[in-house]
């Protein structure tokens, strides 16, 4: 039984995946896969392979390190977004805390605070939160 159908403003604060020290608050884009994937981590606890968001805008900390195209990093995220309730339609916050890699894998503009997309893999599920 499904319990979620959507997700809305989605965005992930990223914090060191070795120090805890935080990274950025970021907004995104989900791609229809991506969002399944976290509807199914939500409503199944399905831990998906590999993550691709889109579009990040990087809000950077003061010790911000922006994704790398050469090699993962380990990182520690909460990825927050409100949920379509799948029956009632009501929009419910989530937040679900993650330990992952990150690694760019397009940055077309060439910015160190915006890329076209970014792929979380390795991805540890610590906790969901409603």
């Amino acid at each position: 039984m499904e319990l979620f159908s959507k997700i809305t403003n989605p965005e992930i604060f990223i914090y060191d995946g070795e120090t805890g020290e935080p990274i950025s608050q970021t907004q995104f884009s989900l791609s229809l896969e991506a969002e399944r994937a976290l509807l199914d981590l939500v409503d199944y606890n399905k831990i998906p392979p590999r993550l691709l968001l889109l579009n990040l805008r990087f809000k950077p900390a003061e010790n911000y390190i922006p994704p790398s195209l050469s090699r993962p990093v380990k990182r520690i995220g909460v990825i927050k977004g409100l949920f379509t309730d799948a029956y009632s339609g009501e929009l419910i916050p989530v937040e679900i805390r993650i330990r992952y890699d990150a690694r760019a894998r397009g940055n077309l503009q060439g910015g160190e605070y915006f890329f076209d997309s970014v792929e979380y893999s390795n991805i540890e599920l610590e906790e969901i939160i409603y």
